[in-house]
């Protein structure tokens, strides 16, 4: 830590993980080099899966749990990270992939206005092609049915649910989703319905950029080179899912690639873009926010190959995959 009496910069790092899995622990994203620099790093956990996005369109869960457990880590920096050297009127919140996502969602949540100055979104966007929903009683359904609960109404759901241990939860996760990991949001955060509670999100994010209520802030914005493309070897490495894939490309491109409706024309635009090799650029957050935000935006894409990556080949163990900065 720096020997100055001066407060230090905090940069807060909200995990990734699809809102289901992955935590903020150390081994997962280890902070070594930040910890050489003169900030004070807070990496935190929230719920997840079914214990943090659950939501049934009624009062009874209305959903976002795991957001508004990140604004309770925010209010709790708030109130007490001057007594580790950090500046309170100096945050910069970041995030990775489920938390690029998220960072988002705080720069227009009225819950989150004056805790954070400067946001950081990786490799995650709310502003796509992603449809927000104002609930997922269905995957609250499915979940009851895999834990033999009741589903006859909301209140049976959340009553059998609340009997199940975290493990029976976590187990039961695999069997969510509808191929593979797909889709690679199940649950998502939804655009809230009032049932007199704290609201996290009361409308789209795209809505409220369009409607100046937005906490504006300076913005950086980035994605890698090849991005998420390990996530295909899900599908390649099994047979049976490729040839789904294959014989049944508009049913399982609607749910792989989060589509709107399971229209043909949409999956067969994304084919002839993905796998004739034209280029598409994930950048439409960054976009958005160069015409909706007072404050500079910046845009870069990061393709640098070290020792190591999140995906390494799996014969030649060697990491698979320039980079440029750009003000939008």
């Amino acid at each position: 830590m720096s020997s100055s009496s001066k407060p230090l910069p905090v940069l807060v790092y909200i995990h990734a993980g699809g809102f289901y899995s992955v935590s903020g622990r150390s081994d997962v994203a280890g902070p070594e080099y930040l910890l050489d620099r003169d900030i004070v790093l807070v990496t935190i956990n929230y719920r997840l899966a079914s214990l943090g996005f659950l939501s049934t369109g009624d009062a009874l869960a209305p959903g976002n749990n795991g957001l508004k457990d990140q604004v309770t880590a925010l209010r709790w920096i708030q109130n007490n990270i001057a007594a580790f050297g950090g500046d309170p009127n100096l945050v910069t919140i970041s995030g990775y992939s489920a938390g690029g996502f998220s960072v988002m969602l705080h720069t227009v949540s009225p819950m989150s206005k004056g805790l954070f100055h400067r946001a950081v979104s990786m490799s995650g966007s709310p502003i796509s092609q992603i449809q927000l929903p104002s609930h997922q009683k269905h995957l609250a359904e499915r979940q009851a049915k895999l834990l033999n609960c009741s589903t006859d109404s909301s209140k049976a759901i959340l009553d059998c649910l609340q009997t199940k241990s975290s493990k029976e939860l976590g187990d039961s996760t695999d069997d969510m989703f509808d191929l593979g990991y797909d889709p690679t949001l199940l649950w998502l955060p939804i655009v809230e319905p009032d049932f007199g509670q704290e609201r996290f999100l009361p409308m789209h994010p795209l809505e409220a950029l369009q409607k100046g209520k937005m906490h504006s802030v300076p913005y950086i914005v980035s994605q890698t080179q090849d991005e998420f493309f390990w996530k295909a070897f899900s599908i390649l490495n099994n047979e049976t899912r490729t040839n789904t894939m294959q014989t049944e490309w508009h049913r399982i491109a609607a749910i792989a690639f989060n589509l709107a409706e399971p229209s043909g024309a949409a999956a067969d635009e994304l084919r002839r873009a993905y796998l004739d090799s034209n280029p598409v650029r994930n950048d439409s957050l960054a976009n958005a926010l160069a015409v909706y935000s007072p404050k500079d935006t910046y845009y870069y894409e990061f393709g640098y190959i070290g020792n190591h990556s999140h995906y390494e080949d799996p014969v030649t163990r060697k990491p698979v995959g320039k980079e440029t900065f750009n003000k939008a």
